[in-house]
């Protein structure tokens, strides 16, 4: 394992980790949770209710045999989130958290009561996405949520992109929620979670600007004194 490259908040990036953002290459765990972690830091800024779950967060909860004990795993806010975001594997190896070969997504929509499931190779992962939701489900809804399979999802035209067009959906998604709802209307279900292949960035742009992301606050964090990884906290960052 290569020394750290960036701390960006909670999250450590490894050369091998930016590595993964090349065309080809299956993204990383490390990847996705630092895309979560850089929109909570500047879209959202905590204040949305909108939650983006860490991969290593989704990979515990769907290997749980007792979920009686799941809210000392999920976030405490998780229970009154609007929106929950949950990045799905198809990881086996309980002792390798990245073992796994595919990237899907689900999101639970508090105002539909419902799962929305997102995969780029059609189902490959959704015996793992109904296990997920059945898990979290009761912790969300005393009603069990709706699953929805959105068939027309993006979809991957390799074996690589799975992650690309992951991130491309949380977006999408985070970007319809954050636009201003005209008082008094009611939010169409369709509009904000219907996502397909036109809608999305190419998952080559998808790479492409998270590797410039990196570069600019690898920058950061080097002319920062006392400060030669981190960028965050109290370092001001701007990508523009």
């Amino acid at each position: 394992m290569s020394q750290p490259v960036l701390e960006y908040y909670d999250v450590i990036l490894r050369q091998e980790d930016v590595d993964t953002l090349r065309e080809g290459e299956w993204i990383a765990d490390t990847i996705i949770e630092f895309h979560e972690e850089y929109l909570e830091r500047t879209a959202l800024k905590k204040s949305q209710g909108i939650r983006l779950l860490k991969p290593s967060v989704c990979y515990l909860v769907a290997h749980m045999q007792d979920t009686s004990d799941l809210t000392s795993v999920v976030p405490a806010d998780l229970p009154t989130s609007q929106a929950i975001f949950i990045p799905v594997n198809d990881a086996t190896d309980l002792t390798c958290a990245d073992s796994g070969s595919h990237w899907s997504l689900l999101v639970y929509a508090r105002p539909f009561n419902a799962f929305y499931y997102y995969d780029s190779l059609r189902d490959s992962n959704l015996k793992s996405a109904i296990a997920v939701a059945s898990k979290i489900g009761p912790l969300l809804s005393p009603t069990k949520p709706n699953f929805i399979h959105q068939k027309t999802a993006p979809q991957q035209e390799n074996g690589a992109d799975c992650g690309a067009c992951v991130i491309g959906v949380i977006d999408v998604i985070v970007n319809r929620l954050l636009q201003p709802q005209t008082p008094g209307t009611a939010l169409n279900p369709d509009a904000i979670m219907y996502v397909n292949d036109q809608d999305i960035l190419p998952p080559s742009t998808v790479r492409r600007a998270l590797r410039d992301i990196i570069i600019k606050l690898v920058k950061v964090a080097n002319n920062t004194p006392g400060n030669a990884l981190r960028a965050g906290d109290d370092v001001p960052v701007s990508t523009a």
